[in-house]
């Protein structure tokens, strides 16, 4: 039996983040009939979803929200305000990227818990689903709401989806809940029943943030490993034009970068079967992540590169 959401006691939902992870959901349950305001800092994308625009490609994602925001389901704004503080559900779904070091950054998720605390109510649920390392929902989220004073209930419940695919896959693809405690995993599964038609409770937030990071790793390597006879055509291509000695790093059907071995980059652009070399000096041309793939992956210093170890002219070998 399909339950009316009108009476669901956590109808009222506030979404921090509209990126890819936070819009998609954000409008999914709008459009299933829950209110949503989305919190989101970026002027343009808040006019974008205010107006009922995409601000990325997502099929599907354009006319559910447009009747989403047509229906007065869905609103966004900048920041939470004491006019918007009836929601009793916080989806916290900001960015947390990787530094140059491979360290995950959590200043955006530390700010999105303090805003979220600065309107916490006895007994709201706060639902984590940022990619994070283990320990994070536990170790920096739940101690700023726990400066309230208030109680509450704190999960993990991280996005599993592929873009191209997210609101098909919202709606079918199980939704792993792992949380601080048996009433918060209790209540983040019956606030996720109506999205999805099954539910897998895990122990706890540290597994299900681990079932994310492993289910992130199978996909890249899925990737990687589909990748491989396209980058091996383009060694052996490149190898026979420019010589075995030579170092590539693919980056299109039609364009690698090439690294002798003392260091120095060319770019290579395919036309059919020709190969037409074209020296680029100390890496010009190449863009700061391209120099610092080049120099991680040969252990080649590059200048331009914004990682450490870069320097600002010469190519050096380390």
């Amino acid at each position: 039996m399909v339950r009316a959401i009108s009476s669901f006691p956590d109808r009222r939902v506030c979404v921090l983040g509209l990126g890819h992870a936070g819009l998609t959901v954000a409008a999914v349950l709008a459009d299933l009939g829950f209110q949503v305001l989305g919190v989101e800092p970026r002027a343009d994308v808040r006019a974008l979803v205010s107006s009922g625009k995409a601000p990325f490609r997502e099929p599907g994602l354009a006319e559910t929200l447009g009747r989403a925001v047509a229906s007065g389901a869905l609103r966004c704004t900048d920041r939470i305000t004491a006019d918007d503080a009836d929601a009793t559900v916080f989806v916290i779904a900001v960015g947390t990227p990787l530094d140059e070091r491979g360290g995950m950054h959590v200043d955006m998720l530390r700010t999105a818990a303090e805003d979220v605390a600065r309107h916490l109510s006895d007994d709201d649920l706060v639902i984590v689903r940022s990619t994070v390392g283990p320990g994070t929902t536990r170790g920096v989220v739940e101690p700023v709401l726990r400066t309230t004073g208030r109680r509450f209930n704190l999960a993990f419940c991280p996005e599993r989806t592929m873009e191209g695919h997210a609101l098909e896959e919202l709606r079918r693809l199980p939704q792993i809940v792992g949380a601080v405690s048996e009433e918060a995993g209790e209540r983040a599964e019956r606030f996720f029943e109506f999205l999805t038609p099954a539910v897998v409770r895990v122990r706890d937030a540290e597994t299900a943030e681990m079932v994310k990071l492993v289910g992130n790793v199978h996909r890249d390597v899925s990737f990687a490993l589909g990748r491989q006879p396209f980058v091996q055509r383009v060694r052996r291509r490149a190898g026979r034009q420019l010589g075995e000695q030579r170092e590539v790093l693919p980056l299109s059907e039609d364009e690698i970068v090439a690294v002798d071995r003392r260091g120095q980059p060319l770019r290579v652009q395919f036309r059919t079967d020709i190969v037409e070399p074209r020296d680029i000096q100390h890496g010009e041309g190449l863009s700061p992540p391209q120099r610092q793939s080049l120099g991680e992956q040969h252990r080649t210093r590059l200048p331009g590169g914004d990682g450490p170890g870069f320097r600002d002219h010469g190519a050096e070998t380390v």
